[in-house]
């Protein structure tokens, strides 16, 4: 347990840390805040990778996860954190991010199968915010979904980059081609219908579900 107690320090002291380091680059550096926020996204998503490693108690990486949360919603109360939460779009994206880690480790670990939680959580880390780059400089075509803009760009950069993670990233089980692709499609498809920030939230969630429906039926 003591062990288990210095991880979480070591964690939280690594996430502080990206965030002081989000905070030097926005307000010292004049960087944009939703390249300061991306950092942080993704920054945050590698570290909680490390989870399944550092954590063996559900319920340590539960608290530790409200924990951020409770941070991060107190710091856009008090209009603090400005490299995250000062952006032009209304986003309660960060609050989500650790409340999808929470969820999808929780599940991972009951299920016993962490393709539901590597596989799902570098999607959120890398194909959300690709999406978002690749969308504003390269978007082809804008289209509206349910009153949300997204790009065909955009679109096409997450579908490519998930495919991708789910074909290296499978932990002992490997995903089959056709599920790596239907991953990829339904976490595309969140994606695509999700704003304001929902989807550090709908995109996990829809992942691990997919993987783990998807291996169930691949195991029995």
């Amino acid at each position: 347990m003591k062990a288990q107690l210095g991880n979480i320090l070591i964690v939280g002291t690594s996430l502080l840390s990206l965030f002081g380091l989000s905070e030097i680059l926005y307000k010292k550096f004049k960087v944009d805040s939703e390249l300061s926020r991306k950092l942080s996204h993704t920054g945050s998503g590698l570290i909680a990778l490390l989870f399944p490693f550092l954590f063996k108690s559900t319920w340590l990486v539960v608290g530790l996860c409200l924990g951020f949360f409770a941070i991060l919603l107190l710091s856009k109360r008090r209009k603090m954190l400005g490299s995250i939460h000062e952006i032009q779009r209304e986003s309660s994206g960060a609050m989500w991010f650790p409340i999808a880690v929470a969820i999808c480790f929780t599940c991972s670990q009951y299920f016993g199968n962490w393709n539901a939680y590597f596989i799902p959580i570098l999607i959120l880390s890398i194909s959300d915010p690709l999406a978002c780059i690749v969308g504003q400089r390269y978007p082809l075509k804008k289209i509206n979904f349910w009153n949300v803009k997204k790009s065909v760009g955009g679109c096409l950069a997450f579908f490519i980059s998930a495919a991708i993670i789910g074909f290296f990233a499978s932990n002992e089980l490997p995903l089959h081609p056709t599920h790596v692709v239907a991953v990829a499609i339904l976490t595309m498809i969140a994606e695509l219908i999700s704003g304001k920030g929902t989807d550090n939230l709908s995109i996990p969630i829809t992942g691990m579900i997919a993987i783990l429906l998807f291996q169930s039926n691949l195991s029995m």
